[in-house]
């Protein structure tokens, strides 16, 4: 069997460090059932800062902080059946962490 591939399907740009993955109509309908304030306290409660569930979505650190990270999927028939959104490579905090104790 062939492994599947993810496909390029845009970018997500990130200022606050963070990504949350929510249903739209939860922050963008007239009847906003999450505000800014509900979604920062959520992460001011939490006690694990890289991912935080909250009433309807989870949020993600990037790792990294900002900037533009790619957004992949694979698709079966015709439906997207996975997302990734990959922060930074495999490897890489091991990496700087040496050059940093040196």
């Amino acid at each position: 069997m062939m492994k599947e591939q993810f496909k390029a399907r845009g970018e997500c740009g990130v200022d606050s460090g963070m990504l949350i993955i929510i249903d739209p109509c939860y922050v963008l309908g007239t009847d906003k059932k999450k505000t800014y304030d509900d979604i920062m306290k959520a992460v001011d409660n939490a006690t694990n800062r890289e991912v935080i569930p909250f009433e309807g979505g989870v949020i993600v650190h990037t790792g990294l902080g900002d900037g533009t990270y790619n957004v992949e999927t694979i698709e079966e028939g015709g439906r997207t059946r996975e997302v990734r959104i990959k922060f930074f490579e495999e490897g890489l905090i091991e990496k700087l962490n040496q050059m940093f104790e040196k």
